[in-house]
This record gives structure tokens, sequence and C-alpha cells, in this order.
């Protein structure tokens, strides 16, 4: 269940305990470092490195929106104070490399 869980972490009821922080501890790579969490950005792209740039990028858009949504995406007081702000600017960072930028005159 708790595997399955990770699939949907803010789905279903509030997640306390044990469980709490085994969903923290995978969502521990949102809340590194800037190095390490573009590293991890990197190691998602190579893994869909079948999708094509314009779905990829669409789709990958949509889970990271999809987290920054949620009023925390840590269940601990510990991971929601000492990973959550890294891991929302970490995630609105990737959004602005994702997103295609305007041309100019276009606007």
């Amino acid at each position: 269940e708790w595997i399955e869980r990770t699939a949907k972490h803010h789905t279903g009821p509030e997640a306390k305990g044990d469980l709490a922080i085994f969903l923290d501890a995978d969502l521990s790579v949102l809340g590194s470092s800037a190095s390490r969490y573009a590293e991890y950005a990197e190691s998602i792209r190579m893994e869909y490195a079948h999708v094509v740039w314009p779905m990829f990028q669409s789709r990958r858009i949509t889970v990271l929106e999809r987290f920054l949504s949620v009023p925390h995406m840590y269940y601990t007081e510990q991971g929601r104070a000492t990973m959550e702000p890294l891991a929302r600017t970490n995630l609105e960072g990737e959004i602005l490399r994702l997103r295609p930028a305007v041309p100019r005159g276009k606007i």
C-alpha cells in the first residue's frame, strides 16, 4: 500500500506516522540542492527519452504544477520546514526551463 501511495502522494487520507516519513523521504530529492535536483530532472528526461519533447514538456509541467498546487508537499513538520521551500523553488525553476520562450514581437 505504501509503494502504491507514492504514485499519488497527495490523494487519500492525510499520511501520519511512519507513512508520512516514508512519503517525505520519497520526495526528498525535490527539496535537495539545485545541482542534485538538476541531476534528478535530467534523469527523468532520460527515463522518458522515448516521449517527443513537446509532449514531455507539457506533461512534465502538468506534474510539477500539481505538486505546487497542494498546500504542503511534505507531511512531516520537519519536511515542511527543511525541504518544502527549496522543493518549491526547484519545481518553479524547472517549469521556467521547460516553458517555451515567447518569441519577441509575439506578445
